[in-house]
């Protein structure tokens, strides 16, 4: 299967899921539900990067792949996210923030 980024840019439509509980039956049920991604939302959501742990986890045997909303800019912040493995990161503000 292509990546996420090939598809994109080929201009295919991408669906996806918000997954504001952070539990591992949400996330592993949502995933097997025919869609191309899930977001994690460490923003909105009520899960935090305890929850990051298992949710990544819980998603590798379907065909979805893990996206990681972030709760701000801070590098610190998305190098904790990306090492649990999703193919990409949401930046929320990022217009409005200044990046250091």
């Amino acid at each position: 299967m292509s990546s996420i980024r090939t598809r994109v840019r080929a201009g295919e439509m991408l669906e996806g899921a918000w997954l504001n509980p952070a539990s591992r039956t949400s996330s592993e049920t949502t995933s097997r539900s025919g869609f191309d991604w899930v977001l994690f939302d460490l923003d909105h959501g009520f899960g935090d990067s305890n929850d990051l742990l298992h949710q990544p986890e819980a998603i590798e045997a379907s065909p979805a792949v893990g996206v990681v909303r972030v709760p701000g800019v801070d590098g610190l912040t998305f190098k904790s996210a990306l090492d649990h493995g999703p193919a990409g990161l949401m930046i929320p503000n990022i217009a409005m923030a200044a990046v250091s």
